[in-house]
């Protein structure tokens, strides 16, 4: 297997490990890499021991580009549709799985939502 791909395997199974917890021992066994070859590779990898993970520990549940772009995407592909409902239809459609409230922070820093609703005046009906 080539050094690049080690080297994503290594990193994804560390992501994996911090971000849902899950033992590194399940995150091989669901990617079909014997724990002898990833201790190998981990091994021959001298950056993989000393890399620092790519979130900060306490926050654990920080979007990833990834989700951010196709929140984005969904978004600009409904316009009419509100944060809330957007977030359900994501997780249907098998989009992303995130909250609401996160959907609106995204969209917000994206500048694609508008916090009150203008306010339309009727013209020309005055009192009688």
């Amino acid at each position: 297997m080539p050094t690049e791909l080690q080297e994503e395997v290594i990193a994804l199974v560390a992501e994996t490990k911090q971000r849902s917890g899950w033992p590194i021992r399940q995150t091989l066994e669901v990617l079909e890499i014997s724990r002898s070859t990833y201790q190998r590779w981990r091994r021959t990898d001298p950056c993989a021991r000393s890399s620092p993970p790519r979130s900060s520990p306490g926050n654990l549940y920080a979007l990833l580009p990834l989700e951010r772009r196709a929140i984005l995407d969904y978004a600009l592909a409904h316009p009419q549709v509100r944060h809330r409902e957007l977030a359900w239809k994501m997780l249907d459609d098998g989009v992303c799985a995130v909250s609401s409230s996160s959907v609106y922070r995204v969209l917000l820093e994206a500048g694609l939502v508008c916090r009150w609703k203008p306010k339309t005046k009727a013209q020309g009906t005055g009192r009688e």
